[in-house]
C-alpha cells in the first residue's frame, strides 16, 4: 500500500523492471468523444494538457506500461458472474492494441 500516487507509480515501475520481457505502453484518451465529433470544447471538461501532464485525483495516468506476466488488479465491478470485480487480481497473458488478455489469479471480495 502506498500513501501517494507518485509512490505507487515508482513502486509499479520497479516491479515491472524485474520482468525480462518487452513492455507495452497504453495511452489514455486526451479528449472527450463528443468534443472530437463536434470540434468544439465542452465547458468544464478537463483539458488535454491536464490529462496528459497531471494526475488529478480520480483520473488514471496518461501513460500505462504493462508487461506479459505482470499482476494487475481490476478496479471496477465488470462482471460478477465471471469474477471480474473490484479487487480481483489477474495475470497478463497477452497484450494487443485495444485488448489486455489476462487470467484470474484470485477473486476480489464482492
Amino acid at each position: 500500500m502506498c500513501p501517494r500516487n507518485d509512490t505507487t507509480v515508482e513502486t509499479n515501475a520497479r516491479c515491472l523492471d524485474r520482468l525480462p520481457v518487452q513492455g507495452r505502453v497504453y495511452l489514455s484518451t486526451d479528449s472527450i468523444l463528443e468534443e472530437r465529433v463536434r470540434g468544439t470544447p465542452i465547458p468544464g471538461a478537463p483539458t488535454s494538457t491536464l490529462l496528459e501532464n497531471e494526475c488529478p485525483s480520480g483520473y488514471p495516468l496518461h501513460e500505462l506500461e504493462l508487461k506479459v506476466g505482470a499482476l494487475i488488479i481490476c478496479l471496477r465491478n465488470i462482471n460478477f458472474a465471471e469474477g471480474l470485480a473490484n479487487g480481483t487480481r489477474l495475470k497478463i497473458l497477452r497484450l494487443e492494441n485495444n485488448l489486455i488478455v489476462a487470467e484470474i489469479v484470485s477473486i476480489g471480495e464482492f
